[in-house]
């Protein structure tokens, strides 16, 4: 038993420190890797235990894991990326045996629940330590500690996914209290360091959470001090209702001076912009859901589908012209749902629902005082861990998972022995066999797909130094069944296709961008790319197709209309050449858009002066209009005043 518990402790302490610093993402597949080694050595472990059976009960957390594992299958068969949706498949497969190992090897009196939370109380005191050389960093290269926490992520990827993973540890420091001195010191350090971190880098869902958690818990202290002084705790109840009430209204008001740095955090707090962005990643969603019901778009293809349903209402400008491309919808319960269906999110939301209730029970049943207070915490713990999985996407790390299913495991494993279950003993060769299998594949595609992330990378810095033979073989290299589309949703063929393309080879380029476009049809960017393929080519017709299909997607794109506008000038049909760029903001800073825009202006004025035929008009604007730029300016001061080009003109004529 000592051997497994080393294990676990040294797994524990080391995965927040494990990265890959030359592939895309430095900390998701190589954690994935980690922890399939650890299972392996799980399974040995097991393996080599003198017992050829072991203590069995299918019991709700066991089934609504294999449940979703095979909702993630059947999902596959309705992506359009099946790489991603394999990977997401193998991302379930690696949680349900960590859960199912760990489950097995407490039923069986193989690991000890007192020292597996040991274990993920270091953890948590790795993170913290993690957090604190980020934030001497920042002060070392000269920057202000409290002020762009945005720029905080330590091992974890941002400051939201950071700030979670602390929040993430906090029950185990609570329960940890009760252990030995040398531990209850280490989890007090451990609960102000984190308190503290997680103000300062104010992720607002996970500040809600940790409200919520410390409340509740509060609230049970209070109550448990003065129960026989019910009308005490209705006091205090009304009292924190209030001054929530109180801190939001003053969070509302924008006539707060910015000159206290205390104002501009809360101000900061306040801030509705990033909300308003998650409610159309949410519309957008449902629009999906309500075209996907039943078996979803396949596990990690969400990304792809997304723009399909609109990107004319985002005011961000590099969304809208495909600078940044949305993968995640900051909610967890909807991006299950759009992409493995009604059964999968059902599935999700229960493991929730069900771990809920066994904590609730468990703290309800049990008669010890020290078993009360962690039931309650973890209790408490879920329920603020719902509302960051509903503001922000902590199932998509590794580390948060492991986390999360350590209390599933403790919760099934508690209330299983106390509810006097019948158990089964099954033989330990078959659980082994079909846990190796699964591990296997599951390492499998990691393998491919960090090879594949190797090269990427290795592609990207040769796209930077425009080397475009070199992205064209590192991106042949990248590919793989396992890997056809990157993390942001880029197919491999479009970084091909690019190299193709500015090497003069068209023919070529036009090919792997059809290919892409196959694999991504809603990129607006390989829309926009396809089109202007098309025009190098002399095939004005498809180029103006592509251009209109991605700017169906997205009316604002100004890569595409410009382009549109170009083919329109080289056509000389100025009218719809017009009608397509005074749609684009005036405050564009395309470089074609003030040159296109001339051209334009000058044949039209042209035309309404021949129309009229107004000598002391053609004579005033002649004397008015030097440059191009002035005749743009003309165009501008006629948008603000909310008149056509044509009206303005007119109306500007001098009065005799």
């Amino acid at each position: 038993m000592k051997n497994i518990n080393f294990l676990f402790l040294l797994f524990f302490i080391s995965l927040p420190l494990v990265f890959l610093s030359n592939v895309l993402d430095p900390f998701l597949l190589s954690r994935h890797l980690f922890t399939n080694l650890f299972l392996s050595l799980v399974l040995i472990f097991q393996l080599k235990n003198q017992s050829s059976s072991l203590t069995i009960d299918f019991e709700w957390n066991t089934l609504l894991f294999l449940g979703l594992l095979i909702c993630s299958i059947c999902s596959i068969f309705n992506a359009v990326d099946f790489g991603n949706s394999i990977y997401f498949f193998s991302k379930v497969t690696t949680f349900f045996l960590f859960f199912f190992n760990l489950y097995l090897l407490l039923r069986n009196s193989l690991l000890e629940t007192k020292q597996l939370i040991k274990s993920l109380i270091f953890f948590g005191i790795v993170c913290v330590i993690i957090t604190i050389f980020a934030f001497i960093n920042k002060s070392i290269i000269g920057q202000n500690l409290f002020r762009q926490v945005d720029l905080i992520s330590g091992t974890f990827g941002n400051k939201n996914l950071l700030s979670s993973i602390l929040y993430c540890s906090l029950p185990f420091y609570f329960i940890g209290l009760k252990y030995s001195k040398n531990y209850k010191i280490l989890c007090v350090s451990g609960i102000l360091l984190t308190l503290f971190f997680l103000v300062t880098l104010r992720s607002r869902s996970v500040l809600i959470a940790l409200i919520l958690f410390l409340s509740l818990n509060f609230i049970r202290y209070i109550h448990k001090v003065f129960f026989k002084k019910k009308f005490l705790v209705s006091i205090l109840g009304l009292f924190l209702l209030g001054s929530s009430i109180y801190f939001s209204s003053c969070l509302g008001n924008k006539n707060i001076s910015s000159t206290l740095f205390s104002n501009q955090y809360f101000n900061r707090i306040s801030d509705n912009k990033t909300f308003d962005a998650r409610v159309l990643f949410w519309n957008n969603s449902l629009k999906m859901i309500e075209d996907n019901f039943i078996f979803g778009v396949g596990g990690g293809n969400w990304g792809i589908h997304f723009p399909k349903y609109g990107l004319s209402n985002f005011s961000n400008h590099e969304i809208i012209n495909g600078k940044v491309i949305v993968d995640n919808p900051h909610n967890d319960f909807l991006k299950i749902f759009c992409e493995i269906g009604i059964f999968g999110f059902l599935l999700f939301a229960a493991i929730f629902i069900i771990n809920l209730y066994y904590s609730f029970t468990l703290y309800k049943k049990t008669n010890s005082s020290v078993e009360k207070n962690k039931y309650f915490i973890i209790f408490s713990f879920i329920i603020g861990y719902l509302f960051i999985c509903f503001f922000d996407f902590p199932s998509n790390r590794i580390e948060h998972q492991l986390l999360l299913i350590s209390i599933f495991s403790i919760l099934s494993y508690d209330y299983t022995v106390k509810s006097n279950r019948n158990s089964k003993k099954v033989r330990k060769c078959l659980i082994l066999i079909v846990s190796i299998i699964a591990l296997i594949t599951s390492t499998t595609i990691v393998l491919f797909r960090l090879n594949s992330e190797k090269h990427i990378f290795l592609l990207q810095q040769a796209n930077l130094s425009q080397n475009w033979n070199e992205v064209i073989k590192e991106s042949e290299l990248a590919e793989n069944y396992f890997y056809k589309i990157d993390t942001k949703t880029i197919p491999l063929n479009w970084y091909k296709a690019t190299a193709y393309f500015h090497l003069k080879k068209y023919k070529e380029s036009l090919i792997e961008y059809r290919k892409a476009n196959n694999f991504n049809p809603n990129n607006i960017s390989i829309l926009n790319d396809l089109g202007t393929n098309y025009f190098v080519l002399s095939q004005l017709d498809k180029s103006k197709d592509y251009y209109l299909k991605a700017l169906k997607i997205s009316p604002k794109y100004e890569e595409a209309r410009l382009n549109l506008v170009a083919i329109y000038l080289h056509e000389k049909k100025f009218d719809k050449a017009f009608s397509t760029i005074d749609l684009i903001n005036t405050e564009s800073s395309h470089t074609n858009y003030k040159r296109y825009l001339a051209s334009i202006l000058e044949q039209k004025i042209n035309k309404f002066l021949i129309s009229k035929k107004d000598t002391e008009l053609n004579t005033f604007l002649k004397n008015s209009i030097k440059t191009e730029n002035d005749l743009v300016t003309l165009y501008f001061l006629s948008k603000k005043n909310n008149y056509t080009f044509e009206e303005y003109i007119n109306k500007i004529k001098p009065k005799k």
